[in-house]
């Protein structure tokens, strides 16, 4: 209330103003009204009020007794020049672009336009990434924590972390599996198809069904070579650099030895 019987308490800004009015003013307050604004009676004149001069800011909509921006304004989020049409926004959302968006999505989520859409292989952690394109090799997996994780490779490949890494001697069928350790002897060979093929051997061994089998005498520089059936006469020697040695014989008329 104010103090002064010449003086009104103006709702829109808090403060008292003059009531008098100069006694040849042909102008009313419902004159002013009907223009929107509000009528100041010392000057005989229709005003804007200060609502209506905020909202002659581009892109600005006067709403009840305030104006907004239809753009970011949580209670009034897309309203028209108007104020129709328009949406309040959930305490859990804000006003984008004028349109009501999640502050925030779950772990398993990822912002698309004004949605949370569920992660997956097509769409891990954004929209549109599709792992199929994101990890060479891919056949199978799923999308944990935003990133590709593939469970399955096509031939020539095998998971490690996010990747479909390429098979090696080194890293056959897995990233821990190396041939050099898992057939012993393994001098040389390839991974086929995820598994270890040896081509050669260490000295003092000989390929066996993709193993690498001891030279002995009766597998002397190959499996099934007899140093008894190969050697003719043959009674003792041993199998050295893959070839059967003799160090004794037998013979129609003595029983000698040779040296090597």
């Amino acid at each position: 209330m104010c103090a002064s019987a010449n003086k009104t308490l103006d709702a829109e800004s808090s403060t008292c103003v003059d009531t008098e009015t100069p006694p040849n003013c042909q102008i009313t307050q419902s004159d002013c009204e009907k223009l929107d604004k509000s009528f100041d009676a010392v000057n005989c004149a229709c005003v804007e009020s200060p609502i209506a001069q905020e909202c002659k800011t581009e892109g600005f909509v006067k709403c009840g007794n305030t104006c907004i921006d239809p753009k970011s304004s949580i209670a009034y989020c897309g309203a028209n020049e108007n104020c129709e049409n328009y949406i309040a926004c959930k305490d859990s959302e804000t006003c984008t672009e004028g349109r009501c968006r999640p502050t925030k999505c779950e772990s398993n989520e990822h912002f698309y336009d004004v949605i949370c859409e569920k992660d997956s292989i097509d769409n891990c952690g954004e929209h549109g990434l599709k792992c199929a394109e994101q990890v060479e090799g891919w056949k199978s997996g799923d999308c944990t924590d935003k990133a590709c994780v593939p469970s399955a490779c096509a031939a020539g490949r095998h998971p490690f972390g996010n990747t479909c890494e390429p098979d090696e001697a080194n890293h056959c069928g897995s990233h821990d599996t190396d041939c050099s350790i898992k057939i012993a002897g393994w001098s040389e060979g390839t991974c086929t198809n995820g598994a270890c093929q040896v081509s050669a051997c260490q000295k003092g061994l000989h390929l066996f069904e993709n193993t690498c089998e001891t030279d002995d005498l009766n597998n002397c520089g190959n499996h099934g070579t007899s140093c008894s059936l190969t050697v003719n006469g043959w009674k003792e020697g041993n199998c050295i650099d893959a070839t059967c040695k003799i160090l004794w014989f037998r013979s129609r008329f003595f029983l000698g030895s040779v040296p090597y």
